[in-house]
């Protein structure tokens, strides 16, 4: 005879009224067993993806342009690699990502919070070849 909690989650049941009751929501367990990795170690052990940590950026960048004179009229902020496009109403401008604005990336990708955000954005230097 086993004791202890049951294995796996409990499913689901169709009621006499056809409605299914229970079951539905993964517990950890079974999460883990459907991915073939454990969650915690995973997350402990791996920096974010790239394109969260991008997305993340560009959400904080938009919060924080948003009162100054740069953020008039912005609707829309994309980052690639170390390309911020600012997209306003009537246009675009693209700028390159500052040491500062990098480090909160590196900082972000680590899935910490910097204590201290410089948000730093540069003019793309020209080629002197053409």
């Amino acid at each position: 005879m086993k004791y202890g909690p049951p294995q796996g989650c409990r499913r689901g049941e169709i009621g006499p009224d056809s409605v299914v009751r229970g079951g539905g929501i993964l517990c950890v367990g079974c999460v883990e067993k459907r991915l073939g990795r454990l969650l915690f170690m995973a997350i402990a052990n791996n920096p974010l993806p790239k394109h969260i940590v991008e997305n993340w950026t560009a959400s904080l960048l938009r919060n924080v342009l948003k009162d100054p004179p740069i953020g008039k009229g912005l609707v829309q902020v994309e980052i690639d690699g170390d390309e911020v496009l600012l997209v306003y109403k009537r246009e675009a401008v693209s700028y390159c990502a500052g040491p500062g604005l990098e480090a909160v990336m590196a900082e972000l990708r680590r899935d910490r919070i910097p204590d201290e955000i410089h948000v730093d954005l540069l003019a793309w230097e020209e080629d002197e070849a053409a």
